[in-house]
């Protein structure tokens, strides 16, 4: 194999892994909420429920995923 074809080789294996990682991240924040959607289901105010939220990831027991400057948390039935 000649170093174009390992150049060509690397340039196939990033576009494969950045369409993965593409992939994984659209199944991830498809299950993730923003807060205030969040507290539309639990029949809340949005301000409040991003507080909960806040204070819960603080003490560890969620996380969130930030994306293009939103935050993203699990769906109310992983919190509770």
């Amino acid at each position: 194999m000649n170093s174009g074809d390992e150049a060509e080789s690397g340039e196939s294996h990033c576009v494969v892994m950045a369409g993965m990682e593409e992939d994984t991240r659209r199944a991830v924040l498809a299950q993730m909420r923003q807060a205030h959607e969040i507290a539309a289901v639990a029949g809340r105010r949005a301000q409040a429920m991003l507080s909960d939220l806040v204070c819960l990831k603080r003490e560890g027991r969620i996380f969130s995923v930030e994306y293009r400057g939103t935050e993203y948390f699990p769906p109310l039935h992983l919190i509770r």
